[in-house]
Parts: structure tokens; C-alpha cells; sequence
């Protein structure tokens, strides 16, 4: 058997063994609860009323009758205690309807940049004036919790309003190199605070147990949303100080209270400058990898608002002994960060990277941790911070810093993923043996300033299912100056809704990237369940690349949102 039959023989054993389903269902507006609700539904169903008997000389209470028949006996029913269940409730929805839009953005290694809308070639201002005129309605995530028994959740799930019922679960926090060390890793001193990007003009919004001490924040670049309830502590003046120095002249907006629950308040257009970025160094239990209610809220959220949200893959710990992801990080929409030793470019050993029961790779990047901010003498704080809590704001710093540079990517989480796993430029020594299910190109480096902000080229669709793709579900284009014996990462990226994802355990879109050159494939990924596809190559001539993003299996119902970026590394 020749070695063109061997390889031939091992494409279609892999082909058998890994077939993309070609179906996608259409979303279903029915109710649906977890399965820890549904197993509290069927105990309380095994559960009977207790049944006493009496003799008839005696009365319940025990008794004697003045007169009896003597030898009868009365059974009386006890009614049994009704167990309650706190429970996460929000509805099913459809996607609302969106209006069509794309965009196109170039910038050199000069830092020149370019502009398209529609596909017609326009100035920064007009794109921006342009953008700000059709950007879509905020949408507020509704959910509320409650006590409820188990007649209470059924009429819920039998009522005529579809909604998803859920345990309401614990959120934990997750538990030292010079900060100027770190920085000089990722150039942020270097590129970004040297040419004058500190964040400026940028929101990111963060959320912890209590309030940061004003060590924490730059005066004047801090805003408390809510009380301060639980008191200055820790770990939000540690979170604080990792954005703050990273992107000083970035507001932050912080939240007392762990969990989901400012979803339902958060308004990211109703503050000056406006939330663009949120960051999130706690995650809930019980850990064990199912897409959750939470998950369901927080990709509704980032899909109709476009909030660009990294959080903490999670750390392995005495309360928390699992490999999984931490919940919403697993979540299609968000950006899960996970943490490398600044010392040798290694995963820590508690960084959590094991993917989710939907099959979504996670996480989509690392970055560094362990940071010493010295002169700090505080009566929280020492100035160490390590884990995930320290890579996720060091990487919404460095977001900040980058939004305030181009503009182009506010509103633009599906860019922004896409941006991240197309410039992972310094290798992750030990990516492979540490994230076992990792498949991708994904989260195998760490990003540098110079090698994610210049050399690219972007792309983004918004609108309706219908929109974007042609006949053959193919969105295709040309990339030309083309540089031969060069290294190409080429990346897209989509957003999906929660409703759809709690409903069928799937993503909504299947989407695929193919890239060809002098008319032959040269890469292609073509995973069946992450919401990013990644491709990675070196040309070997200087031929116009063909890019082919087709669209595999399409359920009808989720708005196109879908981003595109090419890098080149010079």
C-alpha cells in the first residue's frame, strides 16, 4: 500500500469518526429547566404524604372519646412539609431582527489605517459618524431568582410564557512578579503608554465582593454603580489596580455584589464614557462544565449589546477540585482568560482549561499573572496578585488601551475574539500537555501589543439570518499584497444567542473557513461546535489569497454577527 493510499484510507477514518451534523434545528420558544431542577422535580414526586392510623377510642391529638367503636381504626393523612428550591428564572426569546451592516479596517505596520462601510471606501470620521447613527437599541437581560416548590416550578414551566429555570448557584472568587516586568513582556509600556494609549475615552466595567480602596484607581477614573455594601477588601482593589495601571486614564465602573445579577441594571450606553469592556475574576459553582442559566444571560447579553466581556477561566482549589472552565466564562460569547508564570511562559499548574458540555473551546486565551505592585502597605492588601483574578484585568487593561487606539473594535466582541486567537504571538511552553481537549490554534501564546496592534486586517457582517451569505452559503473575497514566505494567522469569529444554545445544547451557526492560493486549498478549520475558527500558514508565494467562510449548517434563526481578522507577522 503506497503512502498517497495510506493517507487516503486515514482521511475517511476521520471523516467517519468526526461527521458535522448538517442539521440545525430552528430555535423552540418552550420552557426548559437543568437537570439539578428536574432531579429536585422527580425526588419531590417519589415523596407521598404520610399516613397515621389511629384506634377510634382516641382522636388525633390522642385523646380518649367519650364514646367510641371500639376495634375501628381511622387513617388520617398528614400533609408533608413542601420543600422549596431556590431557582435562576429568565425567558426564551427570539433574536430580535437587526439591520444590515458591515465593515472593513486595515492598519500597516506604520500604524496607517484604512475604512470601508458597505463595502465602499470611507474616512475614520464618516465610519464613525455612520456607525454611532445605527447602533442598535440596548437590551436589558431579564431574569429574577426565587424560592419556589416543586407545583410552583411546574406551573412555570407549563405557563404560557417560555422561560428556562435553573439552580441558583454559588459565585466564588478566584484566589508575584514586579507589575513593570509583566508590562515590558507585553510592550504595554513600550507601544502602548508610549505613543499615548492609556485607555482614554474607554468604559470597562468590573464586578466583585465589596469596593475597592482608593489605592486601587486613578482619581477621577472611578465610579461606584451601586452601595458599597460589603465593604473596601482585597481582591476589588487588587482587580482595580491591574486595570488602572494598565489603562490609567480608562474609567472603571465597579459593582459590590458577585454573580450575574447587574445584567438586569447594566446599561452600558447610559454612562460618559460609555462600558465598552467588563471583566470578571469570579466564576460559580458547582464547576462541573454545564452550560448553565447564567451562561444563557450573559450570552444574551453580549449578543444584543455587544459588550465585550473577559472572564477568569477559574482556578483549581480546595473548593473547587475540577478541570472545567468556570461558568460564564465557558459561555460562547465571553473570552475566558487563563494564567501563565510570567517567569517561564507557562500555564500555571490550577489554571482551568477543560471545555464545557456543548464542546466550545475554552479558554480562548492566557495571559500573564502574578503581579507585586510595591508601595503598597494597606491594611487589605499587600500588593501580590496571582491566579486567573490577575491575567483577566491585565487583559481588559490591555483592551483598553487598545480600543482607545482604533475605535473600530467598540461594539465588536466577535472582532475582538477573533483578534485575540489570530495574535497569540509569544508560545505557551507548555499549551499542549496542560490544555489536553485543546484542538485549536487557540490559547497556545500570549499576546504582545506590537503583534496585536498593527499588521492586520478586519472585517465584520451584522444583520438578519438571511443576510450576508450568498446562495451557496459562502461569504468569499480576495486578499491581495500578499507577502511569500511569510507567517499568516487568519481568524473569524460569530456571537450566538443563549436562548438557542440552552435550548438544543448546540450553536445556532456552524460557519467554517477555508483559504486557498493559486487555486489550491492551503488551510482550513472546520470545528463543529466552537463559534471561532482559526487557521494558521506560511505562503510560499506572493499569489492573492482566496478567503471562502461558508456557513455548514444554519438553524434560521440567529442574527449574522460575524468578525474576520488576517494577520501577517513581519
Amino acid at each position: 500500500m503506497n503512502s498517497k493510499t495510506i493517507a487516503l484510507a486515514i482521511l475517511l477514518l476521520a471523516s467517519t469518526l468526526f461527521a458535522k451534523p448538517t442539521y440545525l434545528p430552528p430555535l423552540e420558544l418552550k420552557s426548559k429547566a437543568s437537570n439539578d431542577v428536574l432531579d429536585f422535580l422527580n425526588e419531590q414526586k417519589q415523596v407521598s404524604d404520610t399516613i397515621i392510623k389511629k384506634s377510634s377510642a382516641r382522636d388525633i391529638l390522642g385523646r380518649i372519646k367519650k364514646s367510641s367503636n371500639s376495634g375501628q381504626n381511622e387513617a388520617y393523612y398528614i400533609m408533608r412539609p413542601q420543600r422549596t428550591l431556590d431557582v435562576h428564572i429568565s425567558p426564551i426569546q427570539a433574536s430580535r431582527e437587526i439591520q444590515p451592516i458591515s465593515g472593513r479596517f486595515e492598519v500597516n505596520g506604520n500604524g496607517e489605517k484604512k475604512y470601508w462601510l458597505d463595502g465602499n471606501r470611507i474616512s475614520e470620521d464618516d465610519y464613525f459618524r455612520n456607525v454611532e447613527n445605527r447602533r442598535e437599541k440596548f437590551v436589558p437581560v431579564q431574569q429574577y431568582q426565587a424560592s419556589l416548590t416543586a407545583s410552583e416550578i411546574e406551573t412555570l414551566l407549563n405557563g404560557p410564557e417560555p422561560v428556562y429555570i435553573d439552580i441558583v448557584r454559588k459565585p466564588i472568587l478566584d484566589s508575584y512578579t514586579l507589575y513593570t516586568t509583566i508590562f515590558g513582556y507585553s510592550e504595554i509600556t513600550s507601544h502602548a503608554h508610549a505613543n499615548g494609549y492609556k485607555g482614554q475615552g474607554i468604559g470597562v466595567f468590573f464586578n466583585d465582593e465589596g469596593c475597592s480602596d482608593p489605592v486601587g484607581y486613578n482619581s477621577g477614573y472611578y465610579v461606584l454603580l451601586n452601595t458599597c455594601s460589603n465593604g473596601v477588601r482585597m481582591h476589588p482593589t487588587a482587580v482595580a489596580k491591574t486595570i488602572s495601571t494598565t489603562a490609567p486614564l480608562a474609567t472603571l465602573y465597579a459593582y459590590d455584589g458577585l454573580g450575574t445579577g447587574f445584567l438586569s441594571s447594566l446599561n452600558m450606553d447610559a454612562h460618559n464614557p460609555t462600558i465598552e469592556i467588563s471583566s470578571h475574576s469570579w466564576h460559580y459553582l458547582p464547576s462541573n462544565g454545564v452550560y448553565s442559566g447564567n451562561d444563557k444571560d450573559v450570552d444574551n447579553y453580549i449578543y444584543n449589546n455587544r459588550l465585550i466581556s473577559f472572564y477568569a477561566a477559574g482556578n483549581i482549589s480546595s473548593s473547587d477540585t475540577t478541570d472545567f472552565v468556570g461558568s460564564p466564562g465557558l459561555a460562547l460569547n465571553t473570552i475566558a482568560v487563563g494564567a501563565v508564570n510570567p517567569s517561564n511562559n507557562n500555564y500555571v499548574s490550577y489554571s482551568k482549561w477543560k471545555n464545557s458540555n456543548i464542546g466550545n473551546q475554552k479558554p480562548e486565551m492566557a495571559n500573564y499573572t502574578d503581579f507585586y505592585f510595591p508601595n503598597i502597605n494597606i491594611d487589605v492588601w499587600n500588593g501580590y496578585f496571582n491566579g486567573t483574578s490577575a491575567s483577566t484585568p491585565y487583559t481588559a487593561g490591555i483592551f483598553a488601551d487598545l480600543l482607545s487606539q482604533y475605535g473600530f473594535f467598540k461594539r465588536h466582541p466577535e472582532l475582538v475574539k477573533a483578534w485575540i486567537v489570530s495574535s497569540e504571538k509569544i508560545p505557551i511552553g507548555n499549551a499542549s500537555s496542560h490544555d489536553l481537549d485543546n484542538n485549536s490554534e487557540a490559547a497556545r501564546g500570549i499576546i504582545r501589543y506590537s503583534s496585536i496592534a498593527w499588521n492586520h486586517r478586519y472585517r465584520y457582517w451584522s444583520g438578519s439570518n438571511s443576510c450576508c451569505f450568498d446562495n451557496n452559503n459562502k461569504i468569499t473575497f480576495t486578499e491581495n499584497d500578499i507577502a511569500s514566505n511569510t507567517h499568516y494567522r487568519i481568524a473569524i469569529a460569530w456571537l450566538t444567542s443563549g436562548d438557542y444554545v440552552i435550548s438544543n445544547n448546540s450553536i445556532a451557526q456552524d460557519i467554517d473557513l477555508r483559504v486557498y492560493q493559486n487555486g489550491s486549498l492551503l488551510e482550513s478549520s472546520i470545528s463543529a461546535q466552537n463559534p471561532f475558527e482559526v487557521v494558521d500558514f506560511t505562503t510560499t508565494s506572493n499569489a492573492d489569497l482566496t478567503i471562502e467562510i461558508y456557513r455548514y449548517a444554519n438553524s434560521g434563526t440567529d442574527n449574522v454577527i460575524l468578525g474576520y481578522t488576517l494577520w501577517n507577522d513581519f
